[in-house]
């Protein structure tokens, strides 16, 4: 099936499906599914997600994870008072430089998914830690307790960060990786991701 050509449409259009794109990626990385029995859903909805993830990833960018990972850099800058700059470049770093471990990592375990497949997946499942810090500047500017906040905001990132292991390690240590190798893989994504929730927790301090 040939894609309609994209040559006529105007800049906003472009910007627009863009972005439904992104969203779409963000929605499928950040909801995996794995099999019918651990999400609750009928076989053929499992295997019909599965393949519009794997679609998805075979047709990777990295506009989305670098959206999400510039929208986190510029919601903890902003919040932080110490150093902004240090904790705005220190985002980059853990999620770009990072990416590219955990992905080296997983290829030596048998993980089939190519260098930027990765880093796309990776980028994507910060949603949720972005979501959170969200969540974080809003317990900031609303609750007067401070008590009351650090505990809203310590829960807030810790779901958040299950959420984003719990996603990127799924996705990640499904795709070629022995199952006895499994916990070889997911463990430096869930190290790479705690020393992001720790940024974020610093930021707000």
């Amino acid at each position: 099936m040939v894609s309609p050509s994209t040559l006529d449409e105007s800049l906003l259009d472009s910007i627009l499906r863009d972005l439904r794109v992104v969203l779409k990626r963000a929605r499928l990385v950040a909801l995996p599914c794995r099999c019918a029995s651990d999400r609750g859903l009928s076989l053929p909805e499992a295997r019909r997600r599965a393949a519009e993830l794997q679609t998805e990833l075979h047709d990777w960018d990295l506009w989305g994870p670098l959206l999400v990972c510039l929208a986190l850099s510029v919601t903890l800058s902003a919040v932080s008072k110490s150093a902004p700059s240090t904790v705005f470049s220190l985002v980059f770093v853990i999620i770009w430089v990072g990416g590219a471990i955990v992905t080296l990592n997983a290829s030596l375990l048998g993980c089939k998914l190519p260098l930027f497949q990765s880093i796309c997946l990776l980028g994507y499942a910060v949603t949720p830690l972005f979501v959170g810090a969200v969540l974080c500047l809003i317990w900031h500017a609303a609750v007067a307790s401070q008590v009351i906040e650090s505990l809203l905001r310590v829960v807030t990132i810790l779901v958040a960060l299950g959420w984003s292991v719990f996603a990127s390690s799924t996705l990640l240590a499904d795709v070629g990786v022995q199952a006895g190798r499994k916990p070889l893989a997911q463990f430096p994504i869930a190290l790479l991701f705690c020393g992001l929730a720790w940024v974020i927790l610093l930021a707000f301090e």
